[in-house]
């Protein structure tokens, strides 16, 4: 006679993995000041040679 209560059963269920988007939000504000400021200094620059003249 063996004892039937030392046997165990496992049962593994295995589900999708679902994989979302990711999004991803980049602040270029700097980028777009420095290229501003870069833009604006070459028409400041102009305008004084243009009073100096």
């Amino acid at each position: 006679m063996l004892p039937s209560g030392c046997s165990t059963k496992h049962e593994l269920e295995m589900k999708p993995v679902e994989v979302k988007p990711i999004h991803i939000t980049i602040d270029v504000n700097v980028k777009v000041d420095r290229a501003l400021d870069n833009f604006f200094d070459d028409i400041d620059q102009a305008e004084e040679q243009i009073i100096q003249d």
